[in-house]
């Protein structure tokens, strides 16, 4: 415990857990842009919300996952831009200009264009004038934007980890998306930035990370496309081999989408399945639920990269990840909603941990008022504690986002004497149907 007051959440496998809401469908993306300031984060929302998101970035990585996400279902998203970009410097003008020293005309003429005048190196200096025309307006042709810069595309683990801490205040985000981190050691970063957030900044937060794009020159369905697919899936389970975190919700493959100029294009599919998932109601399960902002192609299976064989499906399944398929009669669907905890934890499925999170952040809000107060030998001030953090677990019993849940509190002698006081909440989440066997008689049973 630190030296500060404070309430702390922790979670635990196979019991009761201190745990319980106010978590929205807000979600954090980071990743490279063509324009908009390098670690600010930008508030993408509301109706005009791609427009706005296309006004700051202008184009790149960034901006075509917020796209996707938006088409998909979100609502709200924190952006930011990462990577050092250079601003341009360089600005050429055509030989249509004429030679005069820098006169108050000139210099006129500059300002109402809002254009630079490009200054000679010579002695004494000389100043490049663009052709003007009776009402000394800048003749529009006579020359070139700024050149020279640059977005700063090529992004390291180090860019990635500078707009990860950029996002530390936005508490309210439920989940990150670093688009395009897709290498074992951004999705450790990622990680123990979640891990950080919980413990450091008490604010609940998970990742939804991608695998590499896959690639294969070969046609679908022929040896050497199922031989690099091979190849593809083997490398995905190495990277899981080494991911034991219920924070981590990892979404193999991409899909064809419309990028912001309208055309087809394949992208990961997490900024889409993020989208779809902010659309639910936080217990709602994930699997099944359609991605409407894939589009269709004929065959329908050509608008996955990969397009997944059942056994690619089960192994990857096996190894905690999740994908995008097809499904007859229903499209392209969600898969699962696995986490990548630890086999046996709890916490293996994404919408009983938003649940969980949710009513952690709710019960430690509800404990707060309590620092300061009484810790009396009778327990009253444990019973108050005790009845303060079931309101809000209740609440969610109402809004059918729990089943039931459990409170109990304990402070003995020695914990009194230092403060300390401990709530056990056990919660009970909404089932689902994964498998449905059906049994068919050839004759009537009697």
């Amino acid at each position: 415990m630190g030296l500060k007051p404070t309430v702390t959440t922790n979670y635990e496998d196979n019991k009761a857990a201190a745990i319980a809401p106010g978590l929205a469908n807000i979600e954090v993306k980071i990743g490279g842009a063509s324009d908009g300031i390098p670690g600010r984060v930008y508030t993408i929302s509301g109706e005009t919300a791609k427009e706005d998101a296309r006004a700051i970035f202008k184009g790149g990585p960034l901006l075509k996952a917020i796209y996707d996400a938006i088409d998909a279902g979100s609502t709200q998203i924190y952006a930011v831009r990462i990577g050092t970009a250079t601003p341009a410097t360089v600005r050429s003008y055509s030989g249509t200009g004429s030679l005069d020293t820098a006169t108050a005309a000139l210099a006129a003429t500059i300002q109402a264009g809002g254009v630079y005048g490009a200054e000679l190196l010579t002695d004494p200096p000389l100043w490049l004038m663009p052709s003007t025309n009776d009402d000394h307006e800048i003749d529009g042709d006579s020359y070139a934007p700024f050149s020279g810069g640059s977005d700063g595309s090529a992004l390291s683990n180090g860019d990635y980890i500078t707009g990860l801490n950029a996002t530390r205040d936005r508490k309210d985000a439920a989940w990150i998306h670093a688009v395009g981190g897709n290498t074992g050691a951004l999705w450790t970063a990622i990680l123990t930035h979640c891990a950080e957030m919980k413990t450091t900044y008490l604010a609940e937060r998970f990742a939804m990370l991608e695998t590499p794009p896959f690639t294969s020159s070969a046609e679908r369905g022929t040896p050497q496309y199922n031989a690099d697919l091979d190849d593809y899936v083997d490398a995905i389970l190495a990277m899981m081999a080494t991911v034991g975190d219920k924070n981590a919700v990892v979404l193999a493959g991409g899909a064809l989408f419309l990028n912001p100029d309208g055309e087809e294009e394949v992208h990961s599919v997490v900024s889409a399945v993020a989208g779809t998932v902010a659309g639910l109601p936080i217990h709602k399960s994930w699997i099944n639920k359609p991605v409407k902002n894939i589009i269709k192609s004929n065959p329908g299976e050509d608008s996955l990269v990969p397009a997944w064989r059942p056994a690619d499906i089960e192994r990857l399944l096996a190894a905690r990840v999740n994908m995008v398929h097809l499904e007859e009669g229903m499209g392209y669907v969600i898969t699962e909603n696995l986490t990548g905890a630890a086999a046996g934890s709890d916490y293996g499925q994404a919408n009983e941990l938003r649940v969980s999170y949710v009513a952690a952040k709710a019960a430690r809000n509800a404990a707060k008022p309590f620092i300061g107060e009484e810790n009396d030998d009778l327990g009253d001030g444990l019973a108050a504690m005790t009845k303060a953090a079931s309101k809000p677990l209740r609440n969610l019993v109402k809004s059918k986002n729990l089943i039931d849940f459990e409170v109990s509190a304990r402070s003995d002698a020695d914990d009194r004497d230092l403060g300390n006081a401990y709530l056990r909440i056990g919660l009970r989440h909404v089932k689902h149907f994964k498998r449905i066997v059906q049994t068919i008689w050839m004759k009537p049973q009697e």
